[in-house]
């Protein structure tokens, strides 16, 4: 986790299928606050999302407290994108989150 700490923003939201791994891409669904908002991810494999009316939220890959990051993993890391996935084989599709490197 020390590698990928640091500051992010999420570019795109998207939802994939299930079955057939298509994605829709969901961004324009998100507000402008959430887009706006400042992903930190520390060593220590927690993160704390913050938008400019203050911290919403922290939060732990291991023990989050019910927002978007929570139960997702890892799909890819470039050192600029990480992207972020659930996958819930109960359900149609999934959640994927792109998030820039600031």
């Amino acid at each position: 986790m020390a590698a990928i700490a640091g500051s992010y923003k999420e570019i795109k939201f998207e939802s994939v299928a299930y079955a057939t791994g298509t994605a829709t891409d969901l961004t324009s669904t998100v507000s402008a606050g959430e887009l706006s908002g400042i992903y930190t991810f520390k060593p220590d494999s927690s993160a704390t999302y913050t938008e400019t009316s203050g911290t919403c939220m922290n939060t732990s890959f291991t023990a989050g407290s019910g927002n978007r990051i929570r139960g997702t993993f890892i799909e890819s890391w470039d050192c600029s994108f990480l992207v972020l996935i659930t996958r819930y084989p109960s359900v149609d599709h999934n959640f994927r989150i792109t998030l820039s490197r600031l």
